[in-house]
């Protein structure tokens, strides 16, 4: 995906909001999951993108990743958690064996 989310570029300790990006082909999921985060304090922007190749175009600031099943292959997914190792990932799935794989083979990544 060719982004480089590094730990510098992201999350503001002086405003202390943080940047979270929703990654779903259904658009309604997608405005659920906004609607739910907008009211959060120390949520400071939200952005959407449809697939994983579509989140090329998502801020570099990015400091949090809510994806849903359908968005990409599992190349698509090892691509994104090797250009931004820090980026923390939660994975809204109900049957994925392989999104759950790649997920387990990073070290210091919550799985459950």
């Amino acid at each position: 995906m060719g982004k480089d989310h590094s730990q510098s570029e992201r999350f503001d300790k002086r405003a202390g909001r943080l940047s979270v990006c929703v990654v779903s082909p259904s658009l309604a999921l997608r405005a659920g999951l906004r609607a739910l985060l907008t009211d959060i304090e120390g949520i400071g922007s939200i952005n959407e993108a449809n697939s994983l190749e579509d989140f090329i175009g998502v801020p570099a600031s990015t400091d949090i990743l809510v994806v849903t099943a359908g968005v990409g292959t599992d190349a698509d997914l090892r691509e994104v958690l090797d250009d931004s190792p820090s980026l923390a990932v939660l994975m809204l799935v109900e049957d994925e064996p392989g999104a759950v794989r790649v997920l387990s083979e990073r070290s210091g990544r919550a799985l459950g």
